[in-house]
């Protein structure tokens, strides 16, 4: 830095004099307060003479043609100290817009810089909201500048992206969206983690987010709606694909919405139509078929599933605790149901909010509870209603393949699932007379549409008594006359 000699604005004309941040200022075309940022962030050279702050004519040379001078613009045509043809403002890096913007006279650039390469091709610079540089190479420099043109329009409106978050691999992001989700149930997680690991990651997994296109997208659903499980020796079935499809469509649609990604590549593919076979349902009487079939320390599930409507992790994690059979009318809690995590079991916080209620109990399910405890000596309060073999909670698939798959088969129910008895439950409530309303109450929907659309079934009963009741209807004393008087014979 040179001495003091140079200071207090002297020597304006020498190229060694000292300027101050007003003169400085002005020299650049610039605010005091952005040259006072620039020396504090030393961005700018400086040095003190005394107590102000003083810059060589020289350094601010430099800082012009590093970071201010547009591509083409000679250095005689910089601004003078002095000369009342200043340049406009100069927006600081981090402003709200974001990147450096010089402009001047007419036909000087206002937003970045372009410039020509050693190659032949063109650059676009210009700095990012937080003050980041960027760049990128075209073939044209009409390409280069409608890319600053984009760039400006975003950062004015608030949507431009950070291109290198884009660039984040997505088996990267994956790993970071299965472990974010605080409020998914640990085997929907489960479930994810198995389809991304199977299915999306070793097609995908190497592509930046912003190289997978919606072309990427229909040929992972494509790979799973052909692909033969090793365990069945048949392709996924419909409804498996697009649900394993939903799982990369929320990964992408995160991505859109934390920033990675400008929009979304996952834009309504191809999916393999959903054929609805009719699904197996039990009234009573069939309820009670299949529970004779069935082991006893086993048959109460039946009721549990069919009467009540419960889930099977809610089933295996009763507790004789859950229920009271003091209360008028007696109650069953549900509000511990056990889940399997990757071969582990685990206490679950349920499906919904909403699945956590605590039902009225008929008489008969009731005696039928008591009659189970009983038989098999359970009375603790922590004991399971239901329980494995060798004690601890019933596993999912060796009650599947041991008892429940032999059962169905000697009752004569093929297809018919666990689950297959929480849509019976719905039926055979509406046969009982209960509203939707009160159906949706006992199942415990979150939703209307859940009760009335998919737990929609009626038994054959139901159907027949509306016959009999149109029947009645028809063979009333007046519908009868007025049927006669219009030459109808019923």
């Amino acid at each position: 830095m040179p001495g003091e000699a140079g200071g207090k604005g002297s020597g304006r004309g020498s190229r060694d004099s000292l300027l101050n941040i007003a003169e400085a200022a002005e020299w650049l075309g610039v605010t005091p307060r952005l040259v006072r940022r620039l020396a504090q962030e030393r961005r700018l050279p400086s040095g003190k003479v005394g107590r102000s702050v003083r810059f060589r004519r020289q350094d601010l040379e430099d800082h012009f043609d590093k970071h201010m001078r547009p591509v083409g613009r000679d250095r005689a045509d910089r601004p003078q100290a002095g000369n009342n043809r200043r340049a406009r403002t100069v927006q600081s890096p981090s402003s709200k817009s974001g990147g450096e913007r010089v402009s001047g006279r007419k036909g000087q650039r206002s937003f970045g810089s372009v410039r020509h390469l050693p190659s032949g091709r063109w650059q676009a610079r210009y700095q990012g909201r937080g003050g980041e540089p960027f760049s990128e190479v075209f073939d044209s420099k009409a390409a280069a500048d409608a890319h600053l043109a984009e760039v400006q329009t975003d950062l004015a409106r608030g949507t431009w992206r950070n291109p290198r978050d884009g660039r984040t691999l997505l088996r990267d992001y994956a790993e970071r969206w299965l472990s974010s989700d605080l409020a998914k149930a640990p085997t929907t997680k489960a479930r994810d983690a198995v389809v991304l690991r199977n299915h999306v990651l070793p097609a995908l997994g190497a592509l930046p987010l912003a190289e997978i296109t919606p072309r990427d997208v229909q040929d992972v659903i494509q790979g799973m709606a052909s692909k033969l499980s090793p365990k069945t020796g048949r392709t996924l079935q419909p409804k498996t694909v697009k649900t394993n499809a939903g799982v990369l469509q929320a990964v992408l649609s995160s991505a859109v919405r934390e920033g990675f990604l400008g929009t979304s590549p996952y834009r309504s593919p191809r999916l393999p139509p959903l054929d609805q076979p009719e699904r197996p349902r039990l009234t009573f009487t069939q309820q009670r078929a299949l529970a004779a079939a069935m082991p006893e320390p086993y048959r109460i599930m039946v009721f549990l599933g069919g009467v009540l409507g419960l889930r099977f992790s809610e089933v295996v994690g009763l507790r004789v605790g859950d229920i009271d059979f003091l209360a008028r009318p007696p109650l069953l809690r549900v509000d511990r149901p056990i889940v399997e995590v990757e071969g582990r079991t685990t206490v679950s916080r349920g499906k919904t909010p909403g699945s956590r209620a605590t039902l009225t109990l008929p008489p008969f399910l009731v005696q039928l509870l008591a009659q189970h405890l009983a038989v098999l000596g359970r009375n603790h309060q922590e004991d399971l209603v239901v329980q494995a073999p060798l004690g601890g909670p019933v596993r999912a698939g060796n009650f599947r393949t041991r008892v429940w798959a032999p059962a169905v088969k000697a009752a004569g129910f093929p297809g018919l699932t666990f689950h297959g008895l929480r849509h019976s439950a719905a039926g055979v409530m509406r046969q009982a007379g209960a509203s939707d309303q009160v159906v949706q109450h006992r199942m415990r929907h979150s939703h209307r549409a859940s009760t009335t659309d998919i737990y929609s079934w009626t038994p054959d009963a139901m159907d027949a008594v509306a016959i009999n009741a149109l029947e009645r209807l028809w063979s009333d004393g007046d519908g009868t006359d007025v049927a006669q008087d219009e030459g109808f014979q019923p």
